[in-house]
């Protein structure tokens, strides 16, 4: 949470109910494993927008639910219809976009929960198959900036809001894809981190 750095949420495999920490990290508990509605689907991601002090999440059925007391009371928000995508992210600044992630023909998807549909974003192909998305990055300070890296290890970066995303580099490492996690400076949405398997790789372009 980042208006309290005290609270943490983390999300777990295998059906298991996530935790949280009201006390930065020192111990931890169950997260709603008691409320009965939430069932035992697979929690897929979860994020705390301060503006709006609410939780929203997502499980494996693609039901987002939504808490405004840190978990102690759920209700139903929105249950997608269509969309096959092995993983999602919301928006950091804005929770009425959520990006949806697969593979190959159609990489990245972008659902306006407003208008309840899936679109699919611009992904530049030219150098190759895409892949699938490893990881993907939203800046805050700049909402319209955001990064993917591919199974291929090679970056994207879009300016409008994940609408369009153009191949600026690679992380390949003698035809090898090192980068695990991507990170950005919100403070210079410019310069990248990369974490790999011989350590951390940053971009200042």
């Amino acid at each position: 949470s980042e208006s309290d750095p005290s609270v943490i949420l983390a999300c777990r495999s295998n059906a298991q109910p996530p935790l949280i920490s009201l006390d930065g990290g020192c111990t931890w508990n169950a997260w709603m494993a008691d409320n009965d509605s939430i069932g035992a689907n697979v929690l897929q991601t979860a994020v705390h927008l301060p503006q709006s002090s609410s939780t929203f999440m997502i499980e494996q059925d693609r039901t987002i639910r939504i808490t405004d007391d840190l978990g102690a009371s759920w209700r139903n928000h929105i249950t997608f219809t269509t969309g096959a995508f092995h993983s999602y992210r919301f928006h950091p600044m804005d929770s009425t976009i959520i990006y949806g992630f697969s593979s190959d023909n159609s990489p990245v998807g972008r659902f306006n929960t407003k208008q309840r549909t899936w679109r699919s974003s611009s992904v530049d192909t030219s150098a190759g198959p895409f892949g699938s998305v490893v990881d993907a990055f939203f800046t805050k300070t700049n909402p319209g900036a955001s990064f993917l890296v591919s199974s291929n290890g090679d970056v994207y970066q879009s300016r409008d809001t994940g609408s369009t995303f153009l191949r600026t580099g690679s992380v390949n490492e003698g035809g090898r894809q090192v980068s695990i996690i991507l990170a950005c400076d919100d403070d210079d949405p410019d310069r990248l981190y990369a974490r790999h398997v011989r350590g951390i790789s940053t971009s200042s372009d």
